[in-house]
């Protein structure tokens, strides 16, 4: 899969960014099977470039707006050189080794190893709903249960990230009992420093019968200082308007000519109600702005400077009035130089972050 290529705005299929050129394609695949064998797929060409653009039940595509990945493109074969079934359950390694070139000599390697398992699989329902925010002081809870319920060996790990890169981990063993249930043995991650958190979660049982169970979970999110120095918001009205609105409105009302999207609400609670018709339909813009707290906080100074307003049509002072200064990432791209008479492009990324991340 190659999926980077399906990136297109609007109506999908589109032409792929980059002009491929099969007669110059050759891929192995290696298997590293877990009884120590190993199975060699290829080496072989690719043929050709296919797709197939996410659908809804209606036959709509998944995004009509914006540049998104809007098709699932594969390089393929014609025939079944990389068809492999698993012999048995266990941990595999695959590993892919080869190269394509496009129509101007280019060459792109494809390369990767990946770790796979085959067994049946178990759903990971943790005590903590998955993707909690924390602040300084919380602790994380740990105990899950596993479904179907059956007594699985687990691993649960948990990384923080400091905002210095410092990272501290700890891992919890246990098992769940007959009906799949571990409650932790009691154990608790506290956190004592803001930054972001990790947890890995495994799950593992082979049956009276040999057959391998495994089930596996990823998620993390933000751990918080007690007294931030900004609040998160959406922002008011719709986009591309050319004064501040007021934080609830109907499409309907809304009468002036440059708006765009309907924004996320800007106050936190607030729901949504969109409909497929009107002059504002149901696009939404996936928007952020950010109320200043503390204005002498190292961060604010970044964020005052950093912050582009032109695209609101409202001035940069006015926005930190009303606690809707624009929050976002911005890519500058610009020509460095040529190589074999090939433009080289720099792109600089202007983003609102912590100090040290």
């Amino acid at each position: 899969y190659v999926p980077m290529l399906g990136v297109v705005d609007r109506s999908p299929p589109a032409a792929p960014s980059i002009d491929l050129n099969f007669s110059g394609s050759e891929l192995t695949i290696t298997v590293s099977r877990p009884d120590r064998q190993t199975d060699v797929l290829g080496p072989a060409p690719l043929k050709r470039y296919t797709l197939k653009s996410p659908r809804t039940p209606w036959h709509r595509t998944v995004s009509e707006g914006g540049g998104n990945l809007g098709e699932i493109p594969q390089l393929q074969t014609d025939g079944d050189q990389f068809t492999y079934e698993f012999p048995a359950d266990g941990d595999y390694v695959i590993t892919l080794n080869g190269e394509i070139t496009d129509l101007a000599g280019r060459v792109y390697a494809i390369t990767g190893t990946y770790d796979v398992t085959i067994a049946n699989v178990l759903d990971i329902e943790t005590s903590l709903l998955p993707g909690t925010p924390f602040e300084v002081g919380n602790s994380l809870p740990i105990g899950l249960r596993v479904m179907p319920g059956l007594p699985a060996t687990i691993n649960y790990e948990v990384k923080h990230i400091a905002p210095d890169g410092e990272i501290t981990a700890r891992t919890f063993s246990g098992k769940a009992n007959q009906e799949g249930w571990w409650d932790g043995d009691g154990e608790f991650f506290q956190f004592e420093q803001d930054g972001e958190y990790r947890v890995d979660v495994e799950a593992r049982h082979t049956d009276n019968a040999n057959n391998m169970w495994v089930g596996r979970l990823t998620f993390g999110s933000a751990v918080a200082t007690p007294e931030p120095p900004v609040i998160l918001h959406g922002r008011r009205g719709a986009s591309a308007v050319s004064e501040i609105p007021t934080a609830w409105a109907l499409s309907k009302n809304i009468t002036d000519p440059n708006a765009d999207h309907i924004q996320l609400p800007y106050l936190s609670g607030d729901i949504m109600w969109g409909q497929n018709k009107g002059q504002l339909k149901d696009s939404v813009a996936l928007a952020t702005s950010i109320q200043m707290v503390n204005e002498t906080h190292p961060l604010i100074s970044r964020v005052r400077e950093q912050a582009d307003t032109v695209s609101t049509g409202i001035s940069k002072e006015n926005l930190i009035k009303v606690g809707q200064m624009p929050f976002g990432t911005s890519i500058k791209p610009g020509i460095v130089g040529k190589v074999d008479g090939v433009d080289l492009w720099a792109y600089s990324y202007a983003s609102v972050q912590r100090p040290g991340i």
